[in-house]
């Protein structure tokens, strides 16, 4: 998100149809901005580029949110090199996670093959990325046996994190369209036999390490209900999310073909991102006149922080659909209250105290109700609790001409996974185990 502040006597200031109409020129309004930018990248220094790539026996992608904007460039670039890519949590979408290269989400919670391919790589281009702690982990061993390419358009991230080996400071774009105009021409090739070796490799672990999900007797699993929405939506749909259990989810079991389709918030982590972000998208479709499917997937805890913008997009007549992701806890917390701190909870229940939904089953239990709440700003809202009926309440859902709230009521013991816990490396990934063998423990320590 971007704030822009307009001081008070701006907006007061009177201004005829005219001044307006040569005031606010795109080129006038962005001349101080691309004064800042870098110079495009030279070709001698992209040459040494390409030249470590047709070099490396085991190159692998890095991209990030830098990389949005390039993704014709970059499934180009994947074309020409036939280069494994994973995508950062930000970056999902730059390049289609449907591709047989496509690896997915890479770092703390990314996928083991994803991981595996960073891990094993002999050359790393880091496009558009930041090396973050929730890729890296600990630094020194992430990517532990390659060479660094960085390209970045801000110098300040270049270095900063980790050392590289190749620096391009420089636009995404430019820097992806000479490298691609490089390949193309034949100034440099890759070596097809040597990397068909490491392709078979990390596609064979692709396989063998696939996600998965638990499946329950009659329970929704969080991660079948987004599969769900996946299939439902056919993948076409703007996806919104708050942060937490259900944002990690949502970044691992939808999967998305096109770039600017996912909002969400990534370093700062802000609960209560996904509604408002979810508003904005469909009012600027509405604005624009295009029909598309709206959806805020969302943690009971990060829907609260802002559930009172239901006014707003029942006022605007906004077609935002919500689906709310409700385990009665905070379940990212939990999940760490699980895994690192014997499973003593910190007011991490957000439901009653007497009334626990989890064992009763009754759903006169669920607190709050967030389909009286949504009903009550006049917005239609079911919740679904039962496996065999996931399907057709996500269909009831996404085929309501307007703004609907679904409530999935989902099992709170349920972890993501994987997981490489903060300040590990790939060795200490974590990929099983629930919430259920921690609440063991602490009977079995007398807790």
């Amino acid at each position: 998100p971007v704030l822009i502040d307009i001081p008070k006597d701006v907006q007061q200031q009177m201004m005829s149809a005219h001044e307006i109409d040569t005031a606010f020129e795109p080129s006038k309004m962005l001349e101080y901005y691309s004064k800042r930018l870098p110079e495009p990248p030279t070709n001698g220094l992209l040459l040494d580029v390409a030249r470590a790539i047709a070099s490396a026996e085991r190159p692998m992608l890095y991209v990030g949110g830098g990389c949005v904007d390039s993704a014709d460039e970059l499934a180009r670039f994947v074309e020409l090199t036939g280069i494994p890519v994973a995508q950062t949590l930000m970056g999902l979408g730059s390049f289609s996670e449907m591709h047989p290269l496509a690896l997915q989400m890479l770092g703390m919670h990314g996928t083991i093959y994803a991981n595996y391919a960073i891990d094993k790589c002999d050359l790393l281009l880091a496009f558009g990325v930041r090396f973050d702690d929730r890729v890296t982990g600990k630094v020194k061993d992430f990517a532990p046996n390659a060479s660094i390419v960085h390209i970045d358009i801000d110098a300040a991230e270049i270095g900063k994190n980790k050392a590289v080996d190749y620096s391009v400071c420089a636009d995404m774009k430019q820097s992806l369209q000479g490298l691609n105009r490089l390949f193309e021409e034949k100034q440099v090739e890759m070596n097809a036999e040597v990397l068909k070796k490491w392709t078979d490799d990390v596609l064979e672990q692709k396989e063998k390490k696939a996600m998965e999900y638990p499946q329950y007797e009659d329970a929704i699993a969080p991660q079948q209900a987004i599969k769900v929405l996946e299939e439902v939506t056919e993948g076409n749909a703007v996806i919104s999310t708050g942060v937490g259990q259900h944002q990690m989810w949502a970044a691992q079991w939808y999967r998305f073909s096109k770039p600017r389709r996912w909002l969400t918030s990534g370093g700062l982590g802000s609960m209560g991102f996904g509604l408002p972000a979810a508003l904005g998208a469909a009012a600027a479709f509405k604005a624009a006149g295009e029909k598309v499917t709206v959806v805020d997937i969302d943690g009971d805890g990060s829907f609260l922080m802002n559930v009172q913008e239901l006014a707003a997009i029942k006022a605007e007549e906004l077609d935002v659909k919500v689906m709310v992701i409700n385990n009665q806890h905070l379940g990212m917390v939990v999940q760490w209250e699980d895994r690192f701190y014997k499973a003593n909870r910190a007011h991490t229940y957000l439901g009653l105290k007497d009334k626990e939904w989890h064992k009763s089953e009754d759903e006169l239990d669920i607190y709050p109700d967030f389909v009286k709440m949504s009903e009550s700003y006049g917005i239609p809202a079911k919740r679904v609790v039962h496996k065999k009926d996931l399907r057709a309440a996500i269909e009831e859902m996404v085929n309501h001409d307007g703004p609907y709230l679904l409530d999935v009521m989902v099992p709170h013991i349920e972890h993501v996974l994987p997981m490489i816990p903060g300040g590990g490396g790939f060795k200490d990934t974590i990929n099983d185990g629930d919430g259920s063998m921690f609440h063991e423990e602490r009977k079995m320590d007398g807790l």
